[in-house]
């Protein structure tokens, strides 16, 4: 069973391009604080302007900032939700040995999940029969075996990520379904992003606009130059999938920039769903609602009062 997170954990939460990095940051550095990133593509090295790492963030306007959560895992393979919690938890261990505080910040909703509420996971290895079997059907084929299967299960699952859905019955395989010790169990503090719903439409379109001219297609290029398949780049989702189809020239840049817009705003959609659904199981999460653009400055000094109340409240 994992052991619950200490109570001076902190986690900043938020959909996407909701400003939750540079957030993270500034808390950092006033707090003397290590971040965790919770994000399921930037655990993968090579992946840097398409899963949003902003390396520059952690470097840039003070001290460095560590960050721990990134670049786990080689993209030629398939890093679990287990080997994730594994890395999470030796990193957060070497932080409270250092005597530091851990930031947990992201917005993939199971990774959060996982860690907040303490699920036990079994180490699932690849079935290579179970796998030959589950190829042979077509995706609306899998679809229902996932539905039918994974009872419960198939809300928290991308029923369109075929990739996904093949993993989710080979993990059932494995064994019983993982225990999780609960909401209840984690003493820290959850703050969360929450921007007006075109608000974060705007950024989310700004955004995507300037990782393309930073070079977000070239990133693209440069993994398909070094060996990886565009079908490895399309399970990856976003910015990926789309990129990969401009580039082989399967769709228009006018598609593509249509497409991924909104398949980033149907991401944005899902994680406030996630998000809701934990409040439901018992995370309080304490939201910053951010009505007007705000300079990080002021957004951090919201942040750092809540965080001190919070501190004052758990030492008595």
């Amino acid at each position: 069973m994992q052991v619950p997170l200490p109570p001076s954990t902190l986690c900043l939460l938020g959909p996407t391009a909701s400003g939750k990095t540079a957030l993270a940051v500034a808390l950092a550095r006033e707090l003397e604080a290590e971040i965790l990133s919770v994000d399921s593509r930037q655990a993968y090295r090579e992946l840097d302007l398409g899963s949003g790492k902003d390396r520059e963030e952690y470097t840039s306007g003070g001290a460095p900032v560590p960050v721990h959560g990134i670049d786990l895992f080689d993209l030629g393979g398939e890093g679990s939700l287990y080997d994730y919690q594994q890395e999470a938890h030796r990193a957060l261990q070497a932080i409270a040995a250092r005597k530091r505080r851990a930031l947990l910040c992201g917005g993939s909703g199971l990774y959060l999940d996982c860690l907040l509420a303490g699920y036990d996971l079994r180490p699932a290895p690849p079935r290579p029969a179970l796998r030959a079997e589950l190829e042979a059907l077509d995706h609306e084929e899998l679809r229902q075996r996932v539905v039918r299967e994974l009872p419960g299960l198939h809300n928290e699952t991308d029923l369109e990520d075929r990739e996904r859905m093949l993993r989710a019955l080979e993990v059932a395989q494995a064994g019983p379904p993982p225990v999780r010790l609960g909401h209840a169990a984690f003493k820290g503090l959850v703050i969360g992003l929450d921007r007006p719903r075109e608000e974060l439409r705007r950024r989310i379109g700004l955004r995507l606009r300037q990782r393309l001219e930073e070079g977000m297609r070239e990133e693209c290029e440069r993994l398909l130059a070094a060996g990886h398949t565009a079908e490895r780049l399309e399970r990856l989702g976003l910015e990926y999938r789309w990129l990969t189809r401009w580039i082989r020239e399967e769709i228009t840049e006018s598609e593509m920039l249509a497409g991924l817009e909104k398949g980033i705003r149907t991401l944005a959609r899902r994680q406030r769903m996630w998000f809701r659904r934990m409040e439901r199981q018992g995370l309080p999460i304490h939201w910053l609602r951010i009505e007007a653009e705000r300079d990080t400055p002021s957004l951090a000094a919201e942040a750092l009062e809540v965080i001190h109340r919070f501190d004052q409240h758990r030492n008595g």
